[in-house]
């Protein structure tokens, strides 16, 4: 494959130029899938006959001048965003064969830009993961070494991404799901402000904190997918428009003169050694950009990870009580709506859904009197205005994205706990801020992320801070992270 042809930047400009159709480069990358796609796993559906029609709607688009950003590109989109007529499982059994009458507000405004759906994307059950190995519906490889995992949730549209069977990916964040994976697979994310994607159509694991996001290969494809997603939908009670002058364009900004980057404290100590390496590198580089860079410990360091834990699995419990094997989900059975549901349920959900939805459980119990929750609520609250408060003195906090390159699989034993790789990424979410991974090396091997971290609506900032950080790195991340072949 043509390497101009595995990004956004470059597929417009072979389509704008007429080097190449919609039809024929759809036809490109679902022979990619074809081709590539069972060694990987990327994928949960392919969706072949739709994706041509789409190409060639997008053809006779083009054939009038009309120009977007998207129109023609082919994209893959993770399988809790739900697609009219095209099964989302959210990877479990419960949904195994949920087919939605309608699509979420991020596809239909990709729709109307015109870009082509290639398929649904494999990812941990209900978005409760960290490595894709909690799939009712299959596993999910590294596409640059087949033992290690690709990340979680969002393991599958990074994988297709990095793969080259996608030009670009939707994903969602809860706590790290589509950095995360965007890390270990070498790519770019943004988990954008609260709200600012409506979540419409998002499959809901913990409501006040999952967040839709694009995954791209460069900061300049990422620009174009947010520009197109970003904005409220009456849909959506907390989607949210950014006030007026909010953009994500590129526009030359001199804002680094004086400015001021936080760097998260004790990396060595919670990272591996290539991590903590390349975090340091970063923010070497951004004093060479004329920024001041200070170390700081990050709030609640001991209690952030903690604390993420128990509200998610408190919202999550609340969320999926809807399967009840009647109204919603897999159908159960037995004598009375009690034991319909405890089949339906014990069938429907896998090992780690189930130990979230107890814990959750647990966390709002009347044997508590819910004062457990209010408790984890408050500290959730100072974790929010501590934050606020350094981004009052700085421009960004500058982090690792996780601890590590991509770990290795399960391999069919019991799944290790994973939940300390999100130590770094949930600030964002607990937060509702902004927050992008780029690239910032690898290990020789495998990729190695960052993470600045910024205000709220700083998203056009925190773009051209990676982008600089991007072409200062290109050198770098391609002598120190293994190529996939082909691209």
């Amino acid at each position: 494959m043509d390497k101009e042809l595995t990004t956004i930047s470059g597929c417009r400009k072979a389509l704008d130029g007429r080097e190449i159709t919609a039809a024929e480069l759809t036809q490109l990358y679902l022979r990619r899938i074809e081709e590539r796609d069972e060694g990987i796993g990327a994928y949960l559906t392919v969706c072949g006959e739709s994706a041509e029609k789409a190409a060639a709607r997008a053809d006779e688009i083009l054939q009038t001048g009309e120009q977007s950003s998207l129109l023609g590109i082919p994209y893959a989109c993770k399988d809790n965003i739900v697609t009219k007529g095209i099964r989302t499982t959210c990877a479990s059994r419960m949904l195994e064969n949920f087919v939605p009458p309608y699509d979420a507000v991020a596809v239909e405004r990709l729709s109307d830009g015109g870009a082509v759906l290639l398929g649904k994307t494999n990812m941990d059950e209900f978005a409760m993961g960290s490595a894709c190995e909690n799939s009712a519906l299959g596993k999910t490889v590294h596409p640059l070494d087949s033992s290690r995992s690709p990340g979680g949730s969002s393991g599958g549209s990074a994988a297709a991404v990095a793969a080259g069977e996608a030009v670009f990916a939707l994903g969602s964040d809860t706590g790290g799901s589509a950095r995360q994976p965007a890390s270990f697979c070498g790519l770019v994310s943004m988990k954008p402000t609260y709200g600012l994607i409506p979540r419409y159509g998002l499959v809901e694991f913990a409501s006040s904190m999952d967040t839709i996001c694009p995954m791209t290969r460069t900061v300049e494809d990422n620009r174009m997918v947010l520009a197109a997603l970003a904005g409220a939908d009456s849909r959506d009670m907390t989607s949210v428009s950014p006030a007026e002058g909010w953009s994500v364009r590129k526009e030359n900004r001199e804002h680094c003169r004086g400015g001021r980057i936080a760097l998260a404290a004790d990396t060595d100590r919670f990272c591996d050694e290539a991590t903590a390496a390349n975090t340091r590198r970063a923010a070497e580089l951004l004093t060479e950009m004329g920024y001041a860079v200070e170390e700081v410990s990050l709030p609640s360091p001991e209690h952030a990870l903690e604390t993420y834990v128990i509200l998610t699995a408190a919202e999550s419990s609340s969320n999926l009580a809807r399967y009840d094997g009647i109204r919603y989900g897999r159908s159960g059975e037995g004598s009375s709506y009690r034991e319909i549901g405890s089949d339906a349920r014990t069938g429907g959900f896998g090992e780690e859904v189930t130990r979230r939805i107890l814990t959750g459980a647990y966390a709002l119990s009347a044997a508590h009197g819910g004062k457990y929750f209010h408790k984890i609520k408050n500290v959730q609250e100072n974790i929010i205005r501590q934050t606020t408060a350094l981004l009052e003195r700085y421009d960004a906090i500058l982090m690792p994205t996780t601890g590590s390159v991509a770990f290795p699989l399960a391999d069919g034993e019991k799944t290790e706990n994973r939940y300390d790789s999100d130590r770094y990424t949930v600030y964002a979410n607990l937060t509702g801020l902004p927050a992008i991974q780029i690239p910032s090396g690898g290990d020789g091997m495998l990729p190695t992320g960052i993470s600045l971290l910024g205000r709220r609506f700083g998203e056009g900032m925190l773009y051209d801070l990676a982008e600089g950080l991007e072409e200062m790195l290109a050198d770098k991340v391609k002598a120190e992270v293994k190529s996939y072949g082909g691209i």
